[in-house]
This record gives structure tokens, C-alpha cells and sequence, in this order.
């Protein structure tokens, strides 16, 4: 069967999705299997995630918001640091695109079963960073984020900072920076309470600040000029 990548779907499918009411859940009876860990894919925004072995093709899709879950044996292309998933059934699909050196995926599943009382959904996923991927669907983005300090100042050379971050063990936060000279050394994404590293490079110029964000928060990285 032919791999089918995100973009391919996405004009294939075309229609937005409809929203679902929690229903019993789907469950595709398939091959009992022991390691999904090989790829693990999760939402960003806690909507759900997809794990299964890059060699036999074993999975499982679970649909958070819905209760749904979906698992089997899917096919697997794999193309250098790049990994596509793909399962077609009669009643649902499910595709997966992974870049393993990035660290970042995309994942498609629509649900459009006739025999059971469900409404057709549509559901796309985006994962920005697989470093800090948890199989739970307690894992939510829907919390309150503290961090300290507030700032770090750095001189021309340039330097290294930490900021801590404050959070319940159900949440996942991301760190984003918003300069050039200044770079994320840690994972930018986790979940729970932890830290996140950044590096500062030299300044050639005048004095300068940036600022990293982190659930809601704003850090601002302060430079001096030379």
C-alpha cells in the first residue's frame, strides 16, 4: 500500500471536522504487542498521541478528548531521518509523518464509523519537540505556569542562563525564543516542574535584550553591548 504523507491527506480529506460527544470507545481488535516506545508522537495541545515500532509497523492511537482508541498493524516507510505511518481501514485513517533529527511530527486521524454511534471527527496533531513525549492522556497545556527569575543579563561575550519552571506533574510546557542570539540548549518542551537552558552568543554591537517565552511567561535575556 502506498504511503501517503501528510500534505496528500489533508487535500484528500478536504471537509473540517465535525465535533464528537464522548462515546464508548472504539477500540480496533488487533496483534497484542509489547513496545510502542520505538515512536512516540503527542499533541502539543493534549489532544491525543500515536506511538508504534518503525519495524513492524504495531500501533496505537489514542484519541484523548474522545476516549477512542484505535490500534493494530499500520505501514511504516522509513527515508532517512524522515518516518511515515499510515493505516487505512474501512471506518477510520490514521497517517504519521516524524522527522527523528528534528524531533518534530504531524499526525492525521479521521474517524467516520457508520455501525456505532459516533459523530465523524477530523483530527490533526502537531508535535514540536518528541524529546519529552509522555503516553498519558492526563498530559494537558491548560495549566498555570510560574518561572523564575524573570530575567538574566549577560555580558558582550555572551554567556549561559537556566530559568526554572514551575508546573503540576499533568502539564506540558514549551520554550520559545525570540532571537537569533539566543539559542534553547535544553529540550524546549516538557512536563511538570523543571528548567530550561538557553546560550547567548557574543554581541558585537550595542546593548541588546531578547525574551524566551514559556507557558504565558516572558523571560527577557539582556545583553551588553562591547
Amino acid at each position: 500500500m502506498r504511503i501517503l504523507g501528510l500534505m496528500t491527506l489533508i487535500v484528500m480529506l478536504g471537509a473540517a471536522a465535525v465535533p464528537a460527544q464522548k462515546k464508548t470507545p472504539i477500540l480496533r481488535t488487533g496483534p497484542a504487542a509489547t513496545d510502542y516506545t520505538n515512536v512516540l508522537i503527542q499533541d502539543d495541545q493534549g489532544g491525543g498521541y500515536i506511538s508504534f515500532n518503525p519495524t513492524s509497523g504495531v500501533y496505537k492511537c489514542i484519541l484523548c478528548e474522545y476516549d477512542y482508541v484505535l490500534h493494530g498493524v499500520g505501514q511504516v516507510k522509513v527515508d532517512g531521518c524522515n518516518v511515515y505511518f499510515s493505516d487505512i481501514q474501512e471506518g477510520y485513517r490514521v497517517f504519521a509523518s516524524a522527522n527523528m533529527c528534528d524531533r518534530q511530527a504531524k499526525v492525521a486521524c479521521e474517524v467516520f464509523r457508520t455501525d456505532v454511534d459516533i459523530e465523524p471527527l477530523l483530527e490533526y496533531w502537531a508535535d514540536s519537540d518528541m524529546m519529552n513525549n509522555v503516553p498519558d492522556c492526563s498530559i494537558t497545556t491548560d495549566c498555570a505556569f510560574n518561572i523564575y527569575p524573570l530575567f538574566l543579563s549577560h555580558p558582550a561575550t555572551g554567556g549561559v542562563g537556566t530559568i526554572n519552571v514551575m508546573a503540576e506533574d499533568r502539564c506540558m510546557w514549551h520554550a520559545a525564543s525570540d532571537a537569533s542570539w539566543v539559542s534553547i540548549t535544553s529540550a524546549n518542551a516538557g512536563v511538570g516542574a523543571g528548567v530550561a537552558t538557553y546560550s547567548v552568543a557574543p554581541n558585537k554591537g550595542v546593548s541588546r535584550a531578547g525574551t524566551i517565552t514559556i507557558g504565558g511567561n516572558t523571560f527577557t535575556v539582556k545583553q551588553k553591548g562591547s
